[in-house]
């Protein structure tokens, strides 16, 4: 799921990377991510609070990861994947996530 969002709102405005399928949910398996600005990016659950976080990234320097083990299983069906950060807005992000639907 290749993404490019704008953060234009500290903590009210996070962009949704991954809508499911209706009735599915997604397992987030692993992200490439690159921010225009030093940040730390949360990945939220839907709107619940954030299920991982990165560490402090460095301006225009991509980061990866892989979620260990099955990688991370959306609380509910339905809920969207979305990014928020932690820093000054705004924020662009770009990159991608990788998993599957279930």
């Amino acid at each position: 799921k290749p993404f490019a969002v704008t953060i234009a709102s500290l903590g009210v405005g996070p962009q949704t990377v991954w809508t499911p399928a209706n009735n599915r949910r997604f397992r987030a398996m692993g992200f490439a991510i690159t921010s225009d600005k030093v940040c730390q990016v949360n990945f939220k659950d839907g709107t619940v609070a954030s299920f991982w976080a990165t560490p402090q990234l460095v301006a225009a320097t991509p980061f990866g990861v892989v979620i260990p083990g099955d990688g991370y299983l959306s609380a509910s069906f339905n809920n969207l994947l979305r990014l928020d950060v932690s820093t000054a807005v705004p924020v662009a992000l770009t990159g991608m996530g990788w998993g599957r639907e279930e």
